[in-house]
């Protein structure tokens, strides 16, 4: 059962499918920014977790850092 948008955008805890619809890019780009400490987030064991008050800023940063 997939989730939408606006039923996830409501809890504080978010999984890595949860990121990538919010983003819309895939896995292995989350991945990757996880990897070099670029993106917000909890390792759980083997599982990464993000906060959602964490990623929307980190997200609304982005988009200020790059506009000219």
């Amino acid at each position: 059962m997939e989730e939408t948008k606006q039923n996830y955008m409501h809890r504080e805890v978010w999984s890595l499918d949860d990121v990538c619809l919010f983003l819309g890019v895939k896995k292995g780009w989350v991945y990757g920014a996880v990897h070099r400490r670029e993106i917000p987030h909890v390792k759980m064991g083997l599982y990464l977790k993000f906060q959602q008050s964490k990623i929307v800023p980190w997200f609304e940063g982005l988009s200020r850092n790059t506009a000219a």
